[in-house]
C-alpha cells in the first residue's frame, strides 16, 4: 500500500504542467524560466487566457489598470481590524469581499487587486495613507 498522495492526480488543466522532481514549471507551453525577467505581468496574463476568446480585452494592460482603479473602492473597507491582521490574512479579508462572478470583469478585478490592496495594508501597517493607483 502506498503511503501518502504519490500518483495521486487532483486536477487535470490546460494552464500548467508541474514537475515537482525536476523542478519545473510550464505555463501554457512555455516553460517559467523562459518567461521569468523577459514577460510582463501583462503578457503571462494574456498567456494563461488565451482560450477565454472574445472576452478577452484587446489592451490587457489598460483594462488591468481599470480594474485597479474599481478595487480601490475596497480600500474604503480597511479598518483598523484588518490592518492588524498579519498582511497576508488582511489580503485574504479583502480579497473575499469582492464579487466572485465567472465574467472577464470579475477576472481582471480578482488579479488586479492584490497589487492595490498588499500596497494600502502595509501602507497602513506603517501609518501612511494609502496611494491610489
Amino acid at each position: 500500500m502506498e503511503a501518502g498522495l504519490e500518483s495521486v492526480v487532483a486536477a487535470h488543466t490546460v494552464l500548467s504542467d508541474v514537475d515537482g522532481e525536476a523542478g519545473r514549471l510550464v505555463l501554457r507551453g512555455a516553460a517559467l524560466e523562459d518567461l521569468a525577467g523577459v514577460a510582463d505581468f501583462e503578457t503571462v496574463c494574456a498567456r494563461l487566457w488565451s482560450d477565454l476568446g472574445p472576452d478577452l480585452p484587446s489592451d490587457l494592460r489598460a483594462a488591468l489598470g481599470a480594474a485597479r482603479a474599481k478595487v480601490w473602492a475596497e480600500i474604503a473597507h480597511l479598518d483598523d481590524g484588518l490592518v492588524a491582521l498579519s498582511p497576508v490574512e488582511g489580503l485574504r479579508a479583502l480579497m473575499a469581499r469582492l464579487a466572485d462572478d465567472e465574467d472577464m470583469d470579475a477576472a481582471l478585478r480578482v488579479t488586479a487587486a492584490p497589487a492595490v490592496f498588499t500596497g494600502a495594508l502595509l501602507r497602513r501597517r506603517e501609518g501612511l495613507t494609502p496611494l491610489a493607483p
